[in-house]
């Protein structure tokens, strides 16, 4: 009779006042008497609830609804209310009563009161999926959005893992409506953990990653980046690579997301980017945070070469270079192709001229491979010239189709010049079509292969001039060479025959007959630079005539143009001044020498002097 008293004297009860007879005390009070959160009585509550649970008629209806009615405007005393009823395991009927007749409690109900916490709490949670039906869940998340990001706000699911069965409407609405609790706190342990992704409800965010990670540990002062590796080694946490597998692109969308380098090992970086192969951007994102290196480019998507290739991750980098070479498509009409393979070259350049000494000793395997690593060197303008003979210093290009007109006159020179083009015709042909500077750098360093072959007759007065000119064509070789020129040796502006004449008597070398007579010719015509006379002398000197010889003695001035006059001189050892008396001699325009006191003292023929004077 007391609680009726203070009822209706508009008296507040506690909410866990005893009531023994609830069905008395409602035949004695009416619903005025318990507005205004005075009903929020957990007693109460609880008999309402059930009657209205379970009696096909329900009475005092109109005293429940006035109770709930003032729920909202008087909240702590009703959840009060409602935890005393969930700790006494009688929550249930109270929850379907707020379903039936005031849903909208249910947002307020899953609303923490601490602000500082903003997460439900946990027995209010467990007590509302506890007890309705799935289609009660849906109602209730369908007409009210935040319903569920409220459940998924939860920070210890302990009790729903523990005390809601697998096979309960909650746990089913959970799985239908893709709960993913998302902060959870870190005293959550491995087994509730493991149990949530058995239960596909676990958040594939950083921060539930991190929980992962940390495996059931402590957090250390300065948590590192999580990374796959560490969730695959959090053993005390099951179905980890399943659910790795299953949200990568998630997964590793939120690894990214953390902006720094990733330290994850090779097997692990190839497992996560074959889980995410159709989301090439991604992978080419997580791909760059990592620093592993992996034995062949082949193992990788071709997406992920380009990144590869640009770090030089790639063990194998004769292999990378290879394989990435490859894939360079051809350009033609399509203009992606085009773009395509520009960027792919300048890729490959970069990464040729890395390490380009050790790539070219092991480039190179003699098989048709190589013609197209050939092609790509030579017509490459993305390498300079010292990677271009780093990379060629162990092979020669064999197909004169590599040289087309791709290849540079630059880049043509330089691998004529090096020896990186093989001797043989249908090169040397290109070579005399395309550039003569090329041809005879090509010939000339490669002379002791030309000599003496087939390939000696090719070559033409101009080669001839250039290769011995440049010293290219040794002196012994240029006699032989230029002993077939005949008068072009007469009419050319260089002065090879000079040169010839200079260089073969110093080595006490005589010219052949035919260029004997040619330097004889050219001796008589005087169209020749004064510093050769004397060596052009002494090699026509075999079929030269006294007048011509006469006129180049007197040319050669002082003592040595007294002996033009036939007369016995005596002339000092300067250079060159021996081998033109012995040729004198020889040819019979000297009857005999004999030492002298300041040189050589020289008797010319008098019959000589003679035929001057006359």
């Amino acid at each position: 009779m007391e609680l009726v008293l203070k009822l209706r004297q508009g008296e507040v009860c506690d909410v866990q006042a005893n009531i023994k007879e609830p069905v008395k005390l409602l035949k004695k009070i009416r619903p005025r008497n318990i507005d205004q959160g005075r009903g929020i009585i957990a007693e109460l509550l609880l008999h309402l609830a059930i009657s209205y649970r379970d009696t096909k008629i329900p009475t005092n209806v109109d005293h429940l609804q006035r109770i709930l009615s003032d729920a909202l405007d008087h909240l702590p005393r009703f959840l009060q209310s409602l935890d005393v009823l969930i700790e006494r395991n009688e929550a249930a009927a109270l929850v379907q009563a707020v379903f039936h007749l005031r849903s909208n409690l249910f947002s307020s109900i899953l609303t923490s009161q601490d602000p500082s916490l903003d997460s439900p709490v946990p027995s209010r949670v467990l007590a509302v999926l506890s007890a309705l039906e799935l289609a009660q869940l849906k109602a209730i998340s369908e007409s009210d959005s935040s319903f569920k990001k409220r459940i998924e706000a939860l920070h210890d699911v302990t009790l729903l893992i523990t005390h809601l069965p697998r096979t309960s409407p909650g746990w089913r609405w959970i799985g239908e409506a893709q709960v993913r609790f998302s902060r959870l706190n870190q005293r959550t342990s491995p087994e509730v953990l493991s149990e949530l992704i058995a239960l596909d409800a676990l958040s594939p965010s950083v921060s539930m990653l991190r929980l992962v990670a940390l495996n059931g540990q402590q957090p250390p002062e300065h948590q590192p980046p999580v990374t796959i590796s560490q969730l695959i080694a959090s053993e005390r946490i099951s179905g980890l690579r399943e659910f790795i597998t299953k949200y990568a692109d998630t997964i590793i969308s939120e690894l990214v997301a953390q902006a720094v380098k990733l330290d994850e090992s090779a097997d692990v970086v190839l497992m996560a980017t074959k889980a995410i192969k159709d989301n090439e951007k991604l992978a080419r994102r997580y791909f760059t945070l990592t620093s592993c290196s992996f034995p062949a480019l082949d193992d990788l998507d071709p997406h992920l070469w380009d990144s590869a290739m640009r770090a030089n991750r790639i063990t194998d980098r004769v292999g990378a270079l290879k394989s990435y070479e490859a894939q360079r498509p051809r350009t033609g009409d399509n203009l992606k192709d085009e773009i395509d393979e520009r960027a792919i070259r300048i890729i490959l350049s970069d990464y040729a001229t890395q390490d380009a000494e050790t790539l070219g000793r092991a480039l190179w395997t003699g098989k048709e491979e190589d013609e197209r690593l050939q092609e790509w060197i030579a017509t490459e303008s993305n390498l300079d010239d010292e990677a271009v003979l780093a990379l060629t210093s162990t092979m020669v290009i064999t197909a004169s189709e590599i040289l087309t007109d791709a290849v540079s006159d630059s880049r043509l020179r330089l691998l004529a010049q090096h020896g990186r083009l093989e001797l043989c015709e249908s090169i040397w042909t290109v070579l005399a079509e395309r550039d003569f500077t090329a041809l005879a750098s090509y010939v000339g360093c490669q002379w002791n292969d030309v000599r003496l072959t087939e390939l000696e007759s090719r070559i033409d007065f101009p080669l001839a001039t250039r290769l011995y000119l440049v010293g290219a064509m040794p002196i012994d070789d240029a006699l032989r060479v230029f002993a077939v020129m005949g008068e072009d040796l007469l009419n050319e502006k260089e002065e090879v025959l000079g040169h010839l004449a200079e260089q073969a008597t110093k080595a006490g070398m005589a010219f052949q007959i035919g260029l004997a007579e040619l330097a004889s010719k050219k001796l008589q015509s005087g169209t020749y630079e004064k510093k050769w006379t004397m060596s052009l002398l002494v090699q026509a000197m075999p079929v030269i005539s006294w007048p011509v010889a006469s006129v180049a003695l007197i040319a050669l001035g002082g003592d040595l143009a007294r002996l033009a006059e036939g007369r016995s001189v005596e002339i000092p050892h300067t250079d060159g001044v021996p081998r033109l008396l012995n040729a004198l001699k020889d040819r019979g325009f000297a009857s005999s020498s004999s030492p002298g006191k300041n040189g050589t003292k020289v008797n010319m023929r008098r019959k000589l002097g003679d035929q001057m004077r006359t």
